[in-house]
């Protein structure tokens, strides 16, 4: 089981196993904790985390959160207060080079940053070349006291994620519609399964 933030998580994931790696897809079953959970809030999936943790739940789970100042706050804070079992895990979306000097709109205008770990949402995996939007950028919303970093967010993120859903395996397969940062993101989720099954034998 995959738990994400929100319900855009889910729907890219699938989608991208459903174009990219159909051999394994059905091994995977997502819980959107935006959609499911009772609690409210943006700590829905550290709730969620602590309430499988102390109930000692033994499915096979992964708790996938966005590379941004939210995420990565969440992340070492779930760190900090819980040892995980050995068939649950806990992860970020992966740092990319191709995030790391990227256009980033603030209170003195835009100026290119480092957007891993501070703004890159699973719309940032995305294929950015969409006909008749301007070129990518974030946007710096609020700023995280606990880590001294802003938080940002993709604009138009909603645009790259119904481009996505519309794309077909011939245009991924032929380069039209560029998956590679998707691809990024599944192999660092299966990495983090092989990671379960090996400590699951070796408990």
């Amino acid at each position: 089981m995959v738990a994400t933030e929100g319900t855009s998580d889910t729907h890219i994931l699938k989608r991208g196993l459903s174009l990219l790696r159909p051999d394994i897809e059905d091994f995977f079953r997502f819980i959107d904790i935006e959609d499911r959970h009772p609690f409210s809030g943006t700590g829905n999936l550290s709730k969620f985390a602590e309430g499988l943790v102390k109930i000692d739940v033994h499915n096979r789970v992964i708790f996938l959160l966005d590379n941004d100042a939210e995420g990565i706050d969440t992340y070492r804070g779930l760190l900090q207060r819980f040892k995980f079992p050995v068939n649950m895990k806990v992860m970020v979306l992966p740092d990319l080079n191709e995030l790391r000097d990227f256009p980033a709109k603030g209170p003195s205008g835009v100026a290119n940053a480092d957007i891993n770990g501070c703004a890159a949402a699973i719309e940032c995996y995305l294929d950015f070349r969409l006909e008749g939007r301007p070129s990518p950028q974030v946007t710096w919303t609020n700023y995280k006291e606990s880590l001294g970093i802003y938080q940002g967010s993709l604009d138009y993120k909603d645009s790259y994620a119904k481009a996505f859903y519309k794309t077909t395996p011939e245009a991924v397969e032929s380069g039209t519609y560029d998956a590679s940062k998707l691809k990024i993101v599944i192999a660092a989720l299966l990495e983090q399964c092989s990671g379960i099954a090996v400590q699951i034998l070796d408990s």
